[in-house]
């Protein structure tokens, strides 16, 4: 998650302690906010990892190592036909 993101989440919480009611308009829309950041960070990551496996080639044990290393415990926004799709953008581009 970046910075950004955090922020706003973390903004998001403090919002709900002030009102605690999901239906308040400040909370719906810190909720959105929050929701949207993190969407876009999951997709800012994603894209990062395609390029980085684009540099080393698709060698599998370099790329589940640079996977576990990176990932974690994270879960992936795309599918893996969305990915195929991210990667193949980035070849033809560089």
């Amino acid at each position: 998650m970046t910075h950004k993101a955090h922020k706003i989440v973390s903004r998001k919480r403090q919002i709900y302690r002030k009102y605690k009611d999901t239906t308040h308009p400040a909370v719906i829309e810190a909720s959105k906010a929050a929701r949207r950041e993190v969407k876009k960070a999951k997709k800012q990551f994603e894209l990062k990892l395609a390029k980085i496996l684009k540099r080393i080639g698709n060698r599998s044990s370099r790329m589940s190592g640079i996977r576990a290393r990176v990932m974690g415990t994270l879960v992936p926004l795309q599918t893996a036909k969305e990915s195929s799709l991210v990667i193949r953008k980035l070849k033809l581009k560089c």
